[in-house]
């Protein structure tokens, strides 16, 4: 198995200094989205207020089906607010805003390309001929792929297509870069060494990153601050002492996801997963998803919220 390279000093200086920026500041101003006709939507999100600063790498968490990837849409212009606005640098968010770039869980290579044509696609228009393959050649280089520029997707490993997906959404330069769950699929060795790799390209092309993930302790290694999202009675439910929804009085919790919480990580990178820094916002962040529970029970709660929908028993 291939393992993600470590970018050498020389290089991330070399490509940072290819950067006229490091990243544009997100804000979202009570936005909501809903889907559905007038009268029986379905709201997914609502009054959600948040400021990215640039720079700054940002984790959204929530349990399955909380609104994380919708989210995460509404800031790439992928999909439009219902209601609020979202905006960079203080223009307004446009339907596939070039100001992102969007990487997935699923790498969504076109298998008949070579590995370096699928990352030219990713490419500007102005940014064609000599200057494009030169910056093709460079993202190759920074992922640590360069010897199989050549490549299809069928002859390479997941996690080396998973490097291949965020070359692709580099190229383009962005000012914020959108993962959802991109490292889900991965096995936990190749996982490892993503969060290296990401943080080394982060340093090297110094955009806002905001990313989403089920994983709890993927988000305190990586990430400057946490999101936590979810609705009012899921909170309610987390805060119930074990009681289901069902048991409680939650009539009045509004529909819809918001923020729930805001975590700001002040430990520098890298952080231990030992330190008791790490543990306790690990503990409180797990709690807040409902799986406190098991923790207290001894039972092994892990680090992931897959199941933070799941009443505890």
């Amino acid at each position: 198995m291939t393992t993600a390279p470590t970018v050498p000093d020389a290089q991330l200086a070399g490509a940072s200094q290819d950067r006229s920026a490091s990243g544009g500041v997100v804000e979202l101003h009570s936005v909501g989205k809903s889907f559905g006709e007038a009268g029986r939507e379905r709201v997914v999100l609502r009054d959600v207020d948040a400021r990215i600063e640039p720079g700054e790498i940002v984790a959204v968490i929530g349990a399955s089906g909380s609104g994380k990837s919708t989210l995460l849409r509404v800031l790439g212009g992928l999909s439009d607010p219902t209601t609020g606005r979202v905006t960079i640098d203080g223009t307004p968010v446009q339907p596939y805003d070039p100001r992102s770039a969007v990487a997935f869980q699923e790498a969504r290579l076109l298998p008949w390309r070579s590995l370096a044509t699928n990352i030219a696609l990713g490419l500007p228009r102005r940014a064609r001929g000599v200057e494009g393959r030169e910056r093709v050649a460079r993202l190759l280089e920074l992922v640590g792929l360069s010897e199989f520029a050549e490549h299809r997707p069928r002859e390479i490993s997941g996690g080396m297509a998973q490097r291949v997906s965020l070359a692709r959404a580099l190229a383009r330069r962005p000012d914020v870069l959108l993962l959802d769950e991109p490292f889900g699929a991965l096995d936990a060795l190749t996982r490892l060494r993503m969060h290296d790799l990401l943080l080394d390209i982060h340093t090297a092309n110094p955009c806002t990153v905001v990313f989403v993930t089920h994983d709890v302790d993927e988000a305190l290694i990586l990430a400057d601050r946490i999101f936590v999202v979810g609705t009012e009675a899921a909170a309610s439910t987390a805060d119930g002492a074990g009681r289901s929804a069902d048991d409680r009085d939650i009539a009045g919790a509004r529909e819809g996801a918001t923020l729930l919480r805001i975590d700001e990580l002040a430990e520098p990178r890298p952080r231990s997963r030992s330190s008791k820094e790490f543990l306790r916002l690990r503990h409180e962040l797990l709690a807040a998803l409902g799986v406190h529970l098991h923790a207290e029970a001894g039972e092994p709660a892990g680090g992931s919220t897959e199941d933070a929908t799941t009443p505890a028993r």
